[in-house]
């Protein structure tokens, strides 16, 4: 996990931009919306087969579990 702290850089990048903007007198309305995970081992983590339930009642069954980014992203998305 040490190598993982690429995975920030999209986030990292865009909550700059919009500093910086602000910064340089933005003045418009702008929502932003990071999806943001800490990569924890536990009992409670993710394992092939899982089921996940978004809010609005769509599924999705685990087949892969390098792929928390892309869930994390389906999180903000849904």
């Amino acid at each position: 996990m040490t190598a993982m702290k690429a995975d920030m850089g999209g986030a990292g990048t865009i909550t700059g931009g919009l500093g910086l903007s602000i910064i340089r007198g933005l003045d418009k309305r702008v929502k932003l919306i990071l999806c943001c995970a800490e990569n924890m081992i536990s009992g409670r983590a993710l394992k092939l087969g899982d089921i996940i339930t978004y809010k609005n009642g769509k599924t999705v069954e685990i087949m892969n579990t390098d792929a928390e980014g892309r869930l994390v992203l389906a999180d903000g998305l849904i």
